[in-house]
């Protein structure tokens, strides 16, 4: 009898898995692959929308290849504690903003910032960094943006990173 339940319930999780996969492919992703919070899982960007966005205060400035795309843009930034961040900058991303916008001590010149949480679980991904749209207009900035958002790349993992970690069970090995 065990060996029958056994079997119906492998072929339950196969037609399952399969049905996974097709909304998998079904999903219409911008992007190489989705950003994910290190603490929860949620998503939280899409790779697609990665950009090149250099703070003039940034401490190292390298090309990295990551999430599906070739050379990131990833500059380690020095906060007024001498707490050292590695950050990618994105145009999207979906961040819950905490507290009111602070001009002091911008990575940035002309933006303000807000710290940028998971909207999932709270935890601390990066910044969101505004400016005036009036601000814009009236700047001489190279290539003006209203908002961009700074991911702390240590609080970051891409999907295809996170699939790799996914083991079968002992049980459906074969």
């Amino acid at each position: 009898m065990l060996p029958i339940l056994f079997i119906i319930l492998l072929i339950n999780a196969v037609q399952v898995s399969h049905s996974a996969i097709d909304f998998y492919h079904h999903f219409d992703k911008h992007g190489q692959e989705l950003l994910l919070c290190r603490k929860c899982g949620g998503d939280v960007a899409d790779s697609h929308y990665i950009i090149k966005k250099i703070s003039p205060g940034a401490r190292k400035v390298e090309k990295q290849n990551l999430f599906g795309q070739n050379n990131i843009t990833v500059q380690t930034l020095v906060n007024p504690f001498g707490v050292h961040f590695n950050i990618i900058t994105t145009e999207k991303a979906r961040c819950q903003n905490i507290g009111p916008n602070q001009g002091a001590d911008s990575w940035f010149p002309g933006y303000t910032w807000r710290i940028c949480t998971c909207p999932h679980c709270g935890q601390h991904l990066g910044w969101t960094f505004e400016t005036n749209i009036k601000d814009i207009k009236d700047s001489s900035m190279e290539s003006p943006i209203a908002s961009f958002h700074g991911l702390i790349l240590s609080n970051v993992l891409g999907e295809n990173f996170t699939d790799s970690l996914m083991l079968m069970p002992k049980m459906y090995r074969m």
